[in-house]
Formats: structure tokens, C-alpha cells, sequence
């Protein structure tokens, strides 16, 4: 007897205000099978929203965090289901403090009045766990409070990225359950893809629920420019899910980074016409969405001269910043070095040499050759990537170094 087909997996689209997220979400989960397949009576339900990074000035929080109303509506959605809990959990880029984020978008206020609990992730316990079938990583340390739910639902923004993908979408959300200090050296392409698809492995989501309800554009994914759309985009597949979110958007699923090795590692479908699209078509929504500019590979000031050679995108994205504006000179030049074949010169003829991460300074026997006619002292920046060493002028260059940040995250072995 021949096999009967698979099914193909559901993803819905649903359209509306903002302030009709309850009624758009309900139609979302209706059309996936009913509430009944996501959540029972008596569940603790963990939301994941996107609350990473503070809007720019003069913008709302929701244009570059998942938007307030979505996640009141999923609470009281959740409650009104039977939910015994339902918590809103997250802990935000550069290592802000989640209690901050939570207040200043407005997400904590918005959730614990529709009945619901917040989480701050930097002050809770973090337990060290193996990664059954991982590939690049084969233990992690996640929250507890992730083992301790019955259904996790992923609610990332949808918005651009210069950070790896194309779009900041659910692989990447879910990022945020990474405890902050970690972070920084997974963040190098291709390495990241991999890692995001291994730590799924470890922590599924029962659900992915795009916010699309106003989207970022352009230089996200906090400088770009939010454009409403009234869009909510959800399946239980986060391979599926994500590759219509990016069609919609007016690019093909092979061009977020991480779906082609989500979908090999088997992680579900990235292939649309495989796709069980309910509710809207991706042709009744579609938008053409200006992505982020390519990674600078340079330096904008003309009196930095880049000398470089197989660098990785965990120095490139670097390049931009080295050195911060404020510590350049008018009167000289700066020769900064990268990679880990850099092009060198016989002797260099800027004032000042900068060696930026780990790989470039294996060429120290070259670099002081380079050097030693102008008797400059080169100023080695360690680091792969070099975030932690960069990272007080990354935060100054764009207004946020003044924010609460974590001290400590506590970590038990159990």
C-alpha cells in the first residue's frame, strides 16, 4: 500500500490594526487548528517576544520591539484558554538589563494588566544542558524557565538586520534565551547559522508568531525605518513560518542565511509551494522591503586605509568603528589591519597603525617590519570578534551607555 502524502505545514496570515491584535491573532491560531493545538487548561505558557534593543529617538518602542498590544492579546488569548501562567520572558542585546526594556516599551505594564507575569532572564538561573545531534555546539546554558514551561511560543518583530540574516526574524529571536555574555563570538557568519539551528535543537518553540504589524526597513534592526503593515504571520513550523515571512517581504527563503540549514537539519520546509498558506496570500500582502545595507567592509573616514585579508564577518562588521570617530585625528592617518592574511606593505606610511582581532595579529613579525621606519608603536585590539574590547564606544557612538546593564548571570550546575 502506498504511503499516504505528509501534510503540508500551515502557516497563517491574518491583517488588521493594532489595536485589533486580539481579534488578528485569534483568526491566526484558528486557522492553524484552533487554540486547543497550541495550549491546554492548566499549562504555564512562555512568550519570547523581541525586546532587544531601545527605539531611536522619536520613535515608538514597537517599531523596532515586538509591539505591546500583541503581547497583552496572546496573554489574555492564553488566559482566557485555561493557561495556569502565562509569561513574558526576554533578555536584551549588549547586556541592557531586561527589567529596563520591559518598562520603556511598555510590554510589562501591557502584559501584567491583561493577568499575565513578566521574567526577567538576567536574574534568573541558567543550567547547562547537551545538545542531542548538535553540530558546532554540543551544550548550552539556557533558563530555567524554559524547562519549566509546558508550551514556549516565539513572538519575534519583524524588522531588518546588518547582524547576519537579512531579517531578524524567529532563529534569531530566540537568541535571546543565550545568556548575554555569551553571545559575542557566535556572532561570525557562517558560524551563527549553524548555532542557531543547533540551539533550536535544544529549545523549540510550539510556535512562531511574526509581528508585523508595523515592520522595520532599511538599517535595521534599530535604525531603520518602520512601515505600517497591519500583518500577523504564524505557524507551528519555524522553517515554513519564517520563509513566508521573508517572501512576503519580496525576497527568496534562501536568502535568510539560516533556513537552508534549518531546513536540512530537518527543522521543516523552506520550499513555499510545500506550504499550507491559510488566511491571506503572500500576494494580497506582499511589500518590497529595503534590506540593510551589504556589511561595510571599510572605514567611511578617507584618512583610514584598511588593509585587509580573509577576515571574517566577526572583525568586518568592526571595520566601520575602528577607530570611533572621536578618536581620529584631522591631521593624520590610520592604517587599520584585519584578517588573517592581511595585505601588508613593506613599510606603512600612516601615522598610526590599528590591528583589529585575534587573526591579525598573527602578522606581528610583519606588522612591526612594517612599522619600524616610522618608529610607530602599533595598538593591537584583541578579540574574536573584538565586541568586548569595542564595545564601551559602540555604546556611546549610539547613545545607549548611560543604560542599566547586567553585572552578573547566575549559572547553577543541576
Amino acid at each position: 500500500m502506498a504511503k499516504a502524502a505528509a501534510a503540508k505545514p500551515v502557516v497563517a496570515i491574518t491583517r488588521g490594526a493594532r489595536w485589533e491584535a486580539k481579534r488578528i491573532l485569534n483568526e491566526g491560531l484558528e486557522l492553524l487548528g484552533g487554540m486547543r493545538t497550541v495550549v491546554k487548561k492548566g499549562d504555564v505558557v512562555l512568550l519570547k517576544p523581541n525586546l532587544g534593543y531601545p527605539e531611536p529617538e522619536g520613535l515608538p518602542s514597537w517599531t523596532c520591539t515586538t509591539d505591546p498590544f500583541v503581547m497583552a492579546a496572546l496573554t489574555e488569548l492564553f488566559i482566557d484558554a485555561g493557561a495556569k501562567k502565562v509569561i513574558t520572558t526576554e533578555s536584551p542585546a549588549h547586556g541592557i538589563t531586561s527589567e529596563y526594556m520591559f518598562r520603556s516599551t511598555g510590554v510589562k505594564e501591557a502584559v501584567e494588566k491583561a493577568g499575565g507575569e513578566v521574567c526577567y532572564l538576567d536574574k534568573e538561573e541558567y543550567v547547562l544542558r547537551k545538545i542531542p545531534g548538535g553540530v558546532i555546539l554540543k551544550e548550552q546554558w539556557i533558563p530555567k524557565i524554559y524547562l519549566n514551561s509546558d508550551v514556549v511560543i516565539n513572538v519575534p518583530k519583524i524588522k531588518t538586520t546588518r547582524i547576519g540574516n537579512k531579517f531578524t526574524l524567529g532563529y534569531k529571536n530566540i537568541f535571546g534565551f543565550v545568556p548575554p555574555d555569551e553571545r559575542g563570538p557566535w556572532h561570525r557568519i557562517p558560524e551563527h547559522f549553524y548555532y542557531l539551528v543547533d540551539l533550536y535543537r535544544l529549545l523549540p518553540c510550539a510556535l512562531t508568531i511574526m509581528d508585523g504589524l508595523v515592520f522595520m526597513e532599511g538599517e535595521g534592526p534599530r535604525y531603520g525605518t518602520p512601515r505600517e503593515w497591519g500583518v500577523i504571520i504564524m505557524g507551528k513550523d519555524p522553517v515554513a513560518t519564517e520563509a513566508v515571512t521573508v517572501k512576503a517581504l519580496g525576497h527568496e527563503p534562501y536568502e535568510q542565511g539560516v533556513l537552508p540549514i534549518a531546513a536540512k537539519a530537518g527543522q521543516g520546509t523552506m520550499d513555499i509551494d510545500k506550504i499550507d498558506i491559510r488566511g491571506e496570500s503572500i500576494q494580497s500582502i506582499e511589500r518590497s522591503c529595503k534590506v540593510a545595507a551589504a556589511d561595510f567592509w571599510l572605514h567611511r573616514n578617507p584618512r583610514v586605509v584598511e588593509y585587509c585579508g580573509g577576515a571574517c564577518w566577526g572583525c568586518g562588521l568592526w571595520i566601520q568603528y575602528t577607530p570611533y570617530p572621536w578618536e581620529i585625528n584631522p591631521r593624520k592617518k590610520y592604517a587599520l589591519i584585519v584578517g588573517v592574511t592581511p595585505r601588508l606593505p613593506d613599510r606603512f606610511e600612516e601615522d598610526e597603525v590599528i590591528v583589529l582581532g585575534n587573526c591579525a595579529a598573527r602578522s606581528k613579525r610583519q606588522i612591526d617590519a612594517a612599522c619600524k621606519a616610522k618608529r610607530i608603536k602599533p595598538k593591537y585590539i584583541a578579540g574574536c570578534p573584538p565586541f568586548e574590547e569595542v564595545k564601551q564606544g559602540y555604546l556611546k557612538l549610539h547613545r545607549i551607555e548611560n543604560l542599566p546593564y547586567v553585572d552578573k548571570i547566575a549559572r547553577v550546575k543541576k
